[in-house]
């Protein structure tokens, strides 16, 4: 199975150019808050919607900075820490620090932080020059994939989670090989793309697992190996429920989370979500970006991350 992993380090440079923004390493107007272990907060199992209501003590705060949501976004997790781990929108965006220092400041917050901005890795529209070994796929040349499916094709009970924008299911490249996948940012059981302007993620798949020997489309590095597709975003250019995305793998059979996406921003949020896969058995790979050598990226950056 080691041989699998080579496949995440493909897609490694990010998009160059941020637009406006106050923060070109977290997303503006959205923090994650931590409640502490002992207020009284209860979930719903069935949505990620939460009544402001139902948390008094930002009664005020709701007001100064503009909280116009608050959502339960990892509601479905089977850990209590996450569960209770929220994510505020508002719209003083240029205010952050402020609302930051006030919640990081009451005995109800375990936490608050800014939610890191994750961009999908480059897609490169060439793979390379052609060559006789490998017709062209310069990618699976180079990483001596052939010698490496000597040992072993791969197997589908190894269950490989693409987060990512989406990833089409019906693809003939990759349509016997995806189990059935989820959308964390709609909430429903439909990861495939809404246009054709998502579609890094059926990319990635393809690199990953598409059907090999088959005469037809690209090998690919995991041959044989089963695709769990997550789509994590409603947004062409962003990858806004990453997070969201890895825990709904780690809590529904995931052997091995792909991540070709990330960022300038880490958090304690994340590592949480690290450390709950790692705990898990999970083998979690991630993109390093090479944009800019001298900043770490994440999540690629975090303990436990390949």
């Amino acid at each position: 199975m080691r041989f699998l992993i080579v496949f995440c380090f493909s897609l490694l440079a990010t998009i160059n150019g941020f637009s406006q923004r106050v923060s070109s390493s977290f997303f503006d107007g959205q923090i994650y808050m931590k409640l502490s272990d002992d207020y009284q907060f209860k979930t719903n199992p069935n949505s990620d919607q939460v009544n402001i209501e139902e948390l008094p003590f930002i009664k005020d705060l709701a007001v100064q900075f503009g909280i116009e949501k608050v959502r339960s976004s990892f509601y479905f997790s089977k850990d209590d820490g996450l569960r209770r781990t929220l994510r505020i929108y508002f719209n003083q965006a240029s205010d952050i620090a402020g609302l930051l220092e006030k919640l990081n400041r009451m005995p109800q917050v375990q936490y608050a932080e800014p939610v890191p901005l994750h961009r999908k890795s480059l897609t490169p529209n060439d793979l390379g020059a052609n060559n006789t070994s490998n017709s062209g796929q310069w990618g699976l040349y180079i990483i001596n994939a052939q010698a490496a499916w000597d040992i072993s094709t791969g197997n589908s009970s190894v269950v490989v989670a693409v987060v990512d924008d989406a990833v089409q299911t019906t693809h003939p490249d990759l349509n016997d090989v995806c189990l059935p996948g989820r959308d964390v940012s709609s909430n429903n059981n439909n990861p495939n793309p809404p246009s054709t302007a998502f579609d890094h993620g059926t990319h990635v798949a393809g690199i990953i697992g598409a059907e090999t020997n088959n005469g037809t489309g690209i090998a690919s590095i995991g041959w044989g190996i089963s695709i769990l597709p997550v789509k994590a975003t409603n947004e062409v250019e962003f990858i806004t429920d990453g997070y969201e995305g890895c825990v709904w793998a780690i809590e529904n059979g995931a052997d091995v989370i792909n991540m070709s996406w990330g960022g300038g921003g880490g958090g304690t949020t994340g590592q949480n979500i690290m450390n709950l896969g790692f705990n898990s058995g999970v083998v979690l790979v991630a993109a390093s970006g090479n944009d800019d050598v001298s900043t770490v990226f994440f999540p690629a950056g975090f303990n436990h991350v390949i």
